[in-house]
């Protein structure tokens, strides 16, 4: 399966041409990360193919581990919250 990521600009907007192309969303609710990996059940029965994070403080955040059918796995350098999206 072929991953898909997005990468915020550098005034934090993500651009027409940096989002996925994705009929459907799911937006997981808001996720508190720590600095040890955080495991978030997403509930598509499958591995997402697109992982969207967008992050509600200044923390580094980044997937720590490869989704699978049951969970994204996320770590962060710093103790934040983020705003998690996924497909199948």
């Amino acid at each position: 399966m072929t991953r898909t990521y997005a990468t915020l600009g550098s005034d934090g907007i993500l651009t027409t041409t940096q989002r996925p192309v994705v009929t459907i969303l799911t937006k997981l609710s808001t996720q508190t990360i720590q600095i040890t990996q955080t495991t978030i059940a997403h509930g598509l029965g499958v591995a997402p193919s697109v992982v969207i994070i967008s992050p509600r403080g200044v923390s580094f955040i980044y997937e720590s581990q490869v989704a699978d059918a049951t969970n994204v796995y996320m770590t962060a350098a710093g103790i934040t919250t983020a705003d998690i999206y996924v497909a199948p």
